[in-house]
């Protein structure tokens, strides 16, 4: 499954690459053309992860494959700061995790809090990181 999502990663962030190479200069400008943020790869990338994590949380994966599988989502976006659209998008679909972190041991949260928190300090965490991070901390408990 890892390697289904880091496909549909890798496509997602080409596709956005190419949407970037593609764009003219006055797109979006004076409602004027068209803006990389309204493209709808935008939500068929979001729509494919869901449907990807709803599978992976049916066959029953073992704590060590969820934070493997965890640790690849959370860090993308930190690798791809540059593509501001990448980056916004790949943080967002953080809330999609929500119901498969349930399936860490108390171990493996908490470690992957600790990484978590690294990259993303509390003061700097949005709404849905700082669910994950109460997600993540509750487990670990």
């Amino acid at each position: 499954m890892l390697e289904e999502v880091k496909e549909l990663y890798s496509s997602y962030t080409d596709k956005v690459m190419q949407l970037k190479l593609n764009k003219k200069l006055t797109d979006g400008i004076f409602g004027m053309g068209t803006r990389i943020s309204d493209d709808p790869c935008h939500e068929d990338f979001a729509k494919a992860l869901e449907d990807l994590l709803k599978r992976f949380e049916e066959s029953s994966p073992d704590s060590d494959e969820v934070r493997e599988l965890l640790e690849y989502i959370y860090l993308y976006p930190y690798g791809h700061k540059d593509i501001v659209s990448v980056y916004w998008m790949t943080t967002a679909v953080h809330s999609l995790t929500l119901d498969i972190i349930k399936l860490l041991d108390a171990k493996s949260a908490s470690e992957l809090r600790k990484q978590y928190i690294t990259l993303c300090p509390k003061l700097k965490q949005l709404p849905v990181q700082k669910k994950i991070c109460r997600a993540l901390a509750e487990i670990s408990k």
